[in-house]
């Protein structure tokens, strides 16, 4: 009766706490780097970067960094950037400049529009082929020209009194409306027209019942599938076949924006923004923005919403697919769900069991709660598996109770004490683990009992969607038998589980995923390994905590935040990590499935999944990525990609950006060679220094990736040429190539100039050797002759015969010197060599006991004055034949000496008519000093001249007797007068 008591005492119906149901919102202020709170625009360029324009300058924004640039007018209305990548900023003065190239640059034709244009107050503004279109509130619009013509269309205003039509016309410049026209003769207008300009020269027309003074806003809108035009609250929509529908909202519109689920976003003045359907009928009001005007509305990259407000800065809803709500205020945590249907569902938290229905939240059964471990419904009735604080609804000792509930929805709550999940083996009996016992519980009175109790280290129980159960430990992995009330072993592998199991989930197709508590996941099939999941594979966190699989999806829950993966037949797979804690600092438990929504119970509350984002999010995503900025010292590139540095300044600071908004803490950056087999390098900051490069060309390679969403950008090359070193220059290698040639050109000939000296030097030496001998070989007289001679001269001085004597003393003298004086030259005129032999001859006669002639017989055409000859070659052989040829002769001898011209050379002919040549004595001619002598000068002399015949012939007369010997002797004119005097 106590239990009953207690239990009616804390169940309650109770109505709603407090519920807050919203997106995850971020603000940006003054704080954050805004220039300011009052804000009028946020623009997204083409490069992925939001612009925040203000009342006192504008921001560039990458998810990380305001980067904030001053203006001459900060007071910025509108931004737009135009086909040529020019970042445009429309001023409230109407003071135009534009960002390019990284800098600020001020519109040339500023002061024609000062002069021009007055009280401009912009409402929409956009540049096309380098055309400025300008929209205003005082129903003066403007066209500047890209040659500086403005161009204004100003409308009549007419008697207030009247009521007229309100005309509006719109024309379409590549997808961008402007306003052309506006009618406004009053301040009262009893109807809307409007008129369209499409394409093709179409225009539309339609005219609406309207009753109300002048609009303070208006703007026009294109998606693909219709127009949407705006007056004051008035929105309307114009479908492709010509369907016109509109909605009058609460509050005067500001901007209107469609999303990619074709969603519309409605800002207004000081009314926040309605989330409106294709039918324009409203989905929501994001109440939290409800008091605030919202100036602009921007999709990032990522979807992310951004919302720029006139009171409070910029607000940015990360991801529209992900709602939370906060159920109970001062209880926001959420340990445990249980989907019933899409609009009812259990939860708990540390103070007990509840139920949402529609607008109501229910306290069905009110405990304090250390931790939930299971929360299922069956058959109406309510299991909860829980670790109490509170020990007055379960003892120690109790291990389970049941509680009757009086609830039109659940009949009961069995409330049980497990240190795991709790399986239902059927309506009255569990399996649970409870401290290091496996335990079937049974029902008995309300109480549950053990019936079986299997020792077992502590352990944790799952069941798959065949109805198996499994049980594993730290390391060990078994099946448990229902029929034996036993656990069998199934895998043990303290290896492959070694950081220890956390997690087990038997999917679909067979594969038995393991997670663990720092390694990840193992993914095996027939007990055998064939994938891990980790980190490095796009995982949020190795940390694993709990498996879900939904929808044939699997839900990995870690310490950082939940990863859905899509598993394929060929172990391919694909992430989405999401609901990261380092963003939401949340603590998660577990997720439940509806039909159009994950339900994820978190220590901040409860979070909402639309599941169409598992369907439509974009696997291939690319983070952007753009390197900023390369310097060297104080010198920047203009040049982001391509830089050429020299060799003794090669040291390069590359900066860089990525562009992540909702978890921009997850951004990592890499660079790698891509000339070398290095992986990638993680860096810690966003810049890189390079520095110690060797000259060459080198292909450096940055990328980003966020760890937390498995993402990663393009890669982005950066050629860097490290120019060589003069001395390594072609042309510098070619100017010492071509100087070592010249020096090896001038020392070859330098040495051959030497060696040519020292041949020369030795060619003199020998020529100077040759012609000593040729003196030497001039010089030789037979002694005999000498000494004949001189005997000769004695005998007649003795005789008495002094006059003969003293004559023949003379014509010696004369020969003695005239033998001096030929032998010292090389080449003797042919008269004098005539003259020598003929006073050699007259002494032989003086001397020699035989009777002899000799006659010369010289060719007319030899110049025996001019010419000039070797000398001492014919006295030689005269010699000879007087020796050898007239020695028995007993007939007066006769020598010829004939001399004859050859071509370049004198052909010479000695002849006698002695007794001719015999073996004997041809020997002993050949054996002849003198004869070798002449031959040997022949021989020298053929080094000057090379086509001289150095052969002596020598043979018998043909005719007669005697002896013939010829020759061949060089002759030259001579050039200066030589005589000799005897």
């Amino acid at each position: 009766m106590r239990y009953i008591f207690l239990f009616f005492t804390f169940l309650f119906i109770a109505p709603l706490f407090g519920q807050i149901n919203e997106y995850q919102l971020i603000n940006y202020t003054k704080k954050n780097g805004i220039p300011s709170n009052e804000t009028y625009c946020v623009f997204r360029d083409s490069k992925n970067y939001m612009w925040i324009a203000s009342d006192q300058g504008v921001v560039r924004y990458n998810g990380y960094k305001m980067e904030k640039f001053d203006l001459y007018d900060n007071v910025i209305f509108k931004i737009y950037e135009d086909e040529k990548g020019k970042i445009w900023f429309f001023s409230q003065s109407g003071f135009l400049c534009y960002y390019n190239h990284k800098k600020i640059v001020n519109y040339k034709y500023n002061d024609i529009i000062k002069q021009k244009v007055k009280n401009l107050l912009i409402t929409s503004a956009f540049v096309i082929n380098d055309n400025v279109y300008l929209n205003s509130h005082n129903f003066v619009n403007y066209k500047i020209t890209n040659k500086g013509e403005v161009i204004s269309n100003k409308y009549n205003t007419g008697n207030n009194n009247n009521i007229r039509p309100l005309k509006f016309s719109f024309s379409f410049i590549k997808d961008v409306p402007f306003l052309e026209k506006v009618q406004d003769d009053t301040r009262t207008h009893d109807s809307l027209h409007i008129d369209l300009n499409l394409y093709g020269g179409k225009t539309i027309n339609f005219v609406l019942p309207f009753g109300q003074v002048v609009p303070p806003h208006y703007g026009c809108i294109k998606s693909k599938s219709a127009v949407y035009f705006f007056v004051g609250r008035l929105l309307f929509k114009l479908s492709n076949n010509n369907k016109l529908t509109y909605r009058l909202l609460g509050s005067n519109i500001l901007t209107i924006k469609i999303d990619d689920r074709d969603k519309i976003w409605i800002g207004k003045i000081k009314g926040g923004v309605s989330i409106l359907n294709e039918d324009l009928s409203v989905i929501e009001e994001i109440d939290c923005l409800k008091s605030l005007s919202i100036s602009s509305i921007e999709i990032d990259y990522d979807k992310g919403i951004w919302f720029s407000t006139l009171e409070n800065g910029v607000y940015y809803i990360p991801n529209t697919y992900i709602r939370k709500i906060e159920l109970i205020n001062s209880q926001p945590q959420v340990t445990r769900v249980c989907v019933i249907n899409d609009s009812t569902f259990l939860f708990t938290n540390n103070i007990g069991l509840f139920l949402k229905s529609k607008n109501n939240i229910t306290q069905l059964f009110k405990i304090d709660l250390l931790s939930v471990k299971s929360l299922f419904v069956v058959d109406n009735e309510i299991y909860l598996g829980i670790a109490p604080k509170d020990k007055k609804y379960l003892a120690e000792s109790d291990i389970g109770k049941k509680y009757n509930l009086n609830s039109n929805l659940f009949r009961s709550l069995h409330l049980i004490q497990s240190s795991s999940e709790i399986i239902l083996l059927s309506k009255s009996k569990l399996l649970i683990c409870q401290g290091n016992y496996l335990t079937e519980l049974y029902l008995r009175k309300n109480i549950y009992a053990s019936q079986y109790n299997f020792p077992f280290q502590r352990s944790n129980i799952r069941k798959d969607f065949k109805g198996n159960l499994w049980v594993f430990t730290r390391n060990e992995i078994y099946t448990y038998d229902t029929a034996t009330h036993k656990p069998i072993m199934y895998l043990k592998n303290d290896t492959l589980f070694q950081s220890g199991i956390s997690s087990l989930l038997y999917t679909y197709d067979d594969k038995l995923i393991v997670g663990l508590k720092f390694g990840g996941l193992k993914i095996l099939k027939n007990k055998k390994l064939i994938q891990t999941i980790n980190e490095k594979s796009g995982l949020v966190n190795n940390t694993v905590k709990e498996l879900f699989e939904i929808d044939k999806s699997l839900f990995v829950m870690t310490n950082n935040g939940i990863s859905s993966i899509i598993l394929n037949e060929s172990n391919n797979y694909n992430f989405l990590n999401f609901l990261n804690n380092k963003l939401n600092d949340d603590i998660f438990y577990n997720i439940s499935n509806s039909p159009q929504n994950l339900m994820i119970a978190s220590s901040n509350g409860l979070y909402f999944v639309d599941k169409s984002l598992l369907n439509k999010v974009n696997y291939d995503k690319k983070i952007p990525f753009y390197i900023n900025s390369l310097k060297q010292g104080d010198s920047t590139f203009e040049n982001n990609y391509i830089v050429s540095l020299p060799y003794n300044r090669n040291n390069l600071k590359i900066s860089f950006s990525a562009i992540d908004y909702s978890n921009y803490s997850g951004i990592e950056f890499y660079y790698k060679f891509n000339n070398s087999n290095v992986a990638w390098q993680l860096l810690e900051t966003n810049e890189l220094q390079i520095e110690g490069l060797s000259p060459g060309k080198y292909e450096l390679q940055l990328k980003a990736c966020n760890v937390y969403k498995n993402t990663s950008s393009d890669i982005e090359s950066v050629f860097i040429f490290i120019q060589k070193p003069f001395w390594q220059k072609l042309w510098f290698i070619s100017i010492v190539l071509v100087i070592l040639i010249m020096i090896i050109i001038l020392v070859y000939k330098n040495r051959l100039r030497s060696i040519k000296q020292s041949a020369l030097k030795e060619i003199e030496i020998n020529k100077k050797i040759l012609e000593f001998e040729h003196k030497a070989l001039r010089a030789q007289m037979n002694p005999h002759f000498v000494f004949n001679c001189l005997t000769s001269i004695q005998n007649l001085i003795i005789a008495k015969k002094n006059i003969e004597a003293n004559y023949y003393l003379l014509k010696f003298a004369s020969l003695i010197r005239s033998t001096l004086d030929i032998t010292a030259n090389k080449f003797v005129v042919i008269e004098n060599e005539l003259k020598y032999l003929d006073d050699y001859i007259s002494l032989e006669k003086f001397r020699n006991f035989c009777k002899f002639e000799a006659r010369f017989e010289i060719d007319s055409k030899i110049n025996i004055v001019n010419y000039e000859i070797p000398s001492m070659f014919i006295q030689p052989i005269i010699e000879n034949t007087l020796k050898h040829g007239f020695v028995n002769s007993q007939i007066e001898g006769l020598i010829i000496v004939n001399m004859t011209l050859n071509g370049d050379f004198l052909y010479i002919c000695i002849l006698d008519n002695g007794e001719g040549l015999n073996t004997n004595n041809e020997n002993k001619l050949y054996q002849s000093y003198a004869m070798s002598n002449l031959h040997q000068r022949l021989k020298l002399l053929a080094n000057d001249y090379p086509d001289l015949n150095t052969t002596i012939s020598i043979k018998n007369r043909d005719d007669v007797k005697g002896v013939e010997v010829s020759f061949m002797l060089p002759y030259r004119k001579i050039k200066n007068d030589k005589s000799y005097s005897y």
